[in-house]
């Protein structure tokens, strides 16, 4: 998919069960969320059927580059199950997790999975509230999680994020696993770079 421009979803926006293998996403800019792909349930409750129903998403030997999201996951948002493996996410923008957000989906067993991926270049922007001269945006260029996400073997490098969590940030909310990776060379202008 190339240059595609949506409220949630540049390229793909999935409320089923998308599984895509060795595709290449560049180029899609989002006015929402999710600059090149939008994992999440587009009704507010629980679907009749459960969690058996609630859409999910598995990215294999995926790129996903050069895509902007003009609030969260430059490259990929979820609030809904997901696996990104063996990929590369790379050089994408967003005021968060401008490589991978995942947002809280007030869901019990709702995981997303990053299993040997790169996840690098990406851009956190953010800005200054000129009226209230709060920082809004600029958080985990690499990654944002309000949710649950295990990262295992993967590389979260060479990420810059305006504010903070350079490679990763973990809010509140969030639950971070991360083993056996690298998070290396990742800059952010305040704290956990």
């Amino acid at each position: 998919a190339d240059g595609g421009r949506t409220a949630c979803g540049g390229a793909i926006t999935n409320d089923g069960q998308l599984v895509a293998n060795r595709v290449w996403i560049q180029n899609n800019d989002s006015t929402g969320s999710g600059g090149a792909v939008c994992n999440h349930s587009l009704t507010e409750t629980d679907p009749p059927h459960g969690l058996d129903h609630l859409p999910t998403l598995t990215l294999y030997e995926a790129t996903v580059t050069i895509n902007t999201a003009r609030l969260a996951g430059g490259a990929v948002y979820t609030s809904t199950s997901a696996l990104i493996a063996e990929s590369l996410l790379y050089l994408n923008w967003a005021d968060d997790g401008a490589g991978l957000h995942v947002a809280r989906s007030g869901r019990a067993g709702v995981i997303t999975s990053v299993v040997n991926t790169r996840i690098r270049g990406n851009w956190a922007t953010g800005l200054t509230d000129p009226d209230t001269l709060r920082d809004r945006g600029g958080i985990g260029a690499g990654i944002s999680t309000r949710g649950d996400l295990w990262v295992q073997e993967s590389d979260i490098s060479e990420n810059r994020a305006m504010i903070k969590g350079g490679g990763i940030a973990v809010s509140d909310t969030g639950h971070l696993h991360l083993s056996q990776s690298l998070v290396n060379r990742n800059h952010a202008r305040r704290d956990g770079g």
